[in-house]
């Protein structure tokens, strides 16, 4: 099965990702760092491939209810 470009490099920056952030604060970090840099796009990808690791994280969820607050406005 041939992947798409755009799904090629979404499993690429999701690797890269896991193998530097190896932390939920890393992932929440990250996150938060792009949210402040107003790259919610970004944001919401480092708080979503933080939470497939670490689902129960409160940070990750909590920074994950703000963006969603931020989509809807």
């Amino acid at each position: 099965m041939r992947l798409s470009l755009p799904a090629s490099l979404s499993l690429l920056l999701f690797a890269w990702q896991a193998a530097c952030a190896q932390s939920a604060d890393d992932f929440f970090n990250s996150g938060a760092q792009c949210y402040i840099s107003n790259n919610l796009a970004q944001a919401k990808e480092s708080v979503a491939t933080g939470l497939k690791f670490y689902p129960g994280d409160t940070k990750l969820k909590k920074l994950d209810e703000l963006l969603k607050q931020q989509s809807q406005q």
